[in-house]
């Protein structure tokens, strides 16, 4: 069994429990000097939950549905940005700035703890499409004998390529 459907897994909902802890972080902080370091985090965070998650789904998608599947990531993940930002600033205009991203830190570290916890899908390793179809290339188990090499000055086996239409003739 290949255990790294289940590492990408721990990496994505580890990506996702960071990116909301430093939301979290974020939303108490107070001072440059601590925010920066937050942002550092929050920003690495957010491209390793990306990544996984791209890669996860291009894995377990099958060919033929995968620009479909992907196309619906990408309307989720930003398209719905503009929706989100409308919400967060009429919070932020009401309650302020630094609780409206505390609460979305709040949100997020439910929806991690939701879907960490809560689909059996995810609990439940999957094989990748391309090794069920065994479309990944693996080494082979004995490699090729060397060919013995032309001597230095030995004629070539094959004619030179024809010279390129443009180019000048001597």
């Amino acid at each position: 069994p290949d255990a790294r459907p289940e590492r990408r897994k721990k990496i994505m909902l580890t990506g996702a429990l960071c990116f909301s802890a430093a939301l979290l972080a974020i939303g108490f902080s107070s001072t440059w000097l601590f925010l920066i370091p937050l942002l550092t985090v929050f920003g690495f965070s957010s491209s390793v939950f990306n990544a996984t998650n791209n890669a996860r789904l291009q894995l377990i998608t099958p060919q033929q549905l995968r620009g479909r599947v992907m196309s619906i990531n990408t309307l989720l993940f930003a398209g719905t940005t503009p929706i989100g930002s409308l919400i967060a600033g009429v919070a932020a205009d009401r309650i302020g700035a630094q609780w409206t991203i505390f609460g979305g830190g709040i949100i997020c570290l439910i929806a991690a703890g939701w879907v960490s916890r809560g689909l059996p899908a995810l609990r439940r390793p999957r094989r990748p499409v391309s090794l069920e179809r065994r479309m990944l290339v693996r080494p082979p188990t004995r490699w090729p004998e060397p060919t013995a090499a032309a001597p230095p000055g030995a004629a070539r086996a094959t004619a030179p390529p024809p010279p390129h239409p443009a180019a000048p003739r001597t």
